[in-house]
């Protein structure tokens, strides 16, 4: 019986590897299958061996060839592609937990989030991964923040320092595979002569994100990260000191404080600039982390305040991804231009890029509508009821 000439990218491979562990029989089938193809069995041999017709496997075969990996179900696919859930080992953290304790306790949960995403990230077209990978920098930095007055302050500032270099690394990556997507859904409603103009854009973009790519590859493999990982293992790994106040004396402090950082735009919030904005989400990213840090110490998770942080944040990033896209069509455009004037050549058509242009300004004034009703939420006195309340209770 004839063997198959299956071929699969590297991604696609490691996928296929990762789904012989899920939960499904049906997906764990299936991956053995193409596994066993690509290694040149036969296909009659592969039959027999999982008691199954031949047919069946042809099925599998040319299933995969046509939809790739989308013929397997999105949720085996979103198992094993979903950063694992680091377990937590130590106790959980209670009012009476040195604050030193809890630092290094939540700073390690983020650490072994980041390395969780690392083999995601290498593989370049896990955009998710990316994400849960820039996250990770985000919330270790923040707790870095956070907790500066109770750790040492030259190791934890050489150990920010690393880290926010892999964060802005992540964050040029992301903008990109974030621009992509948005391009690529304006583009799906756009004529047919408009869309080869926006070809243009993307394929600009894609060239930069391989840039990007390759310089996030070249610091996750430098001696200077690498190093990074050592010192923050050792810091980490450190005996853990009690002699800092405990998390009920410092934490009602340090939430207020935050609000506070929130609240003193209030004023601005209706004729705030776009840095304004983003200086606001901002300051909402730090109140929600330290309130998700601290979750367990309040005995639950403090929805009520959450839902309304993340809902305003989330207004505030369609905003900024817009402002982000809008910059990066004008840097094209000027490029463009440029460059058809150093050859002498008539500038380009950008009439579409121009719709699309105009079509992300439409989308953050109706964002910037909705923002007054999100932040009367963050605003009220209900919430400030509920923090006071959650505080009280340490």
């Amino acid at each position: 019986m004839e063997t198959s000439e299956l071929s699969v990218s590297e991604r696609e491979r490691f996928l296929l590897s990762a789904l012989q562990t899920d939960t499904s029989a049906r997906a764990r089938r299936r991956a053995r299958i193409l596994l066993d193809a690509l290694a040149g069995k036969e296909i009659a041999l592969v039959a027999r061996e999982l008691k199954t017709s031949p047919a069946r496997i042809q099925y599998v075969l040319r299933a995969f060839e046509e939809k790739r990996l989308a013929s397997f179900s999105a949720a085996a696919l979103k198992r094993v592609t979903a950063p694992p859930k680091p377990r937590r080992a130590s106790p959980p953290l209670t009012a009476q937990t040195s604050l030193r304790v809890a630092a290094r306790r939540i700073i390690a949960h983020q650490a072994a989030k980041l390395k969780h995403t690392e083999q995601g990230v290498r593989f370049g077209s896990d955009i998710e991964a990316v994400h849960a990978m820039r996250v990770a920098c985000r919330r270790m930095n923040s707790a870095f923040r956070l907790f500066r007055d109770y750790l040492p302050k030259a190791r934890t500032k050489k150990l920010r320092r690393t880290l926010e270099e892999l964060r802005d690394v992540l964050g040029a990556a992301r903008n990109l595979d974030v621009l992509r997507a948005d391009l690529e859904t304006f583009r799906a409603d756009a004529a047919e002569a408009d869309r080869a103009e926006l070809q243009r854009v993307a394929d600009a973009w894609d060239a930069e994100r391989a840039i990007q790519q390759r310089a996030l590859i070249e610091l996750l493999d430098s001696e200077k990260f690498q190093e990074w990982r050592k010192q923050l293992d050792a810091f980490l790994n450190e005996k853990e000191e009690n002699h800092s106040p405990h998390i009920a004396a410092i934490l009602p402090a340090l939430l207020w404080q935050q609000y506070g950082a929130v609240r003193a735009y209030e004023t601005e919030i209706g004729n705030a600039s776009l840095e304004e904005l983003h200086g606001l989400r901002i300051q909402i990213k730090r109140l929600r982390y330290t309130l998700e840090f601290f979750a367990e110490t309040f005995g639950e998770k403090p929805d009520a305040l959450l839902e309304p942080l993340i809902a305003l944040q989330d207004e505030l990033g369609v905003i900024h991804d817009a402002a982000v896209a809008g910059q990066a069509l004008t840097g094209f455009v000027t490029a463009e231009a440029h460059a058809a004037k150093r050859a002498g050549q008539a500038a380009p058509d950008f009439r579409a890029i121009a719709a699309y242009h105009a079509d992300l300004q439409a989308r953050i004034q109706a964002r910037r509508a909705q923002l007054s009703d999100l932040w009367e939420c963050v605003v009220a006195s209900s919430f400030r009821e509920r923090l006071a309340q959650i505080t009280a209770q340490l």
